[in-house]
């Protein structure tokens, strides 16, 4: 990446009511299938994946690698 090539991403938190009220569904092998069934969603935020973090690891395992050079003057 180029100097001046960054792009800032907006990341959004979810806003929803209800999200800690699920749905519970029995399945025909004896487990328990648990689906969010929140109110109502206003926001549902950014995700949280690959995409978004792998970008962040690159970059700082690219940070860990360089050298620095310690000329005793700032």
């Amino acid at each position: 990446m180029a100097q001046g090539d960054f792009k800032a991403r907006t990341i959004k938190d979810r806003v929803a009511v209800g999200d800690d009220c699920f749905t519970l569904e029995n399945l025909p092998d004896g487990r328990t299938k648990i689906t969010p069934s929140p109110d109502s969603v206003a926001e549902p935020g950014t995700d949280v994946n690959k995409a978004l973090l792998q970008p962040i690891e690159n970059k700082l395992q690219e940070l860990d690698e360089i050298t620095i050079i310690d000329s005793g003057t700032i």
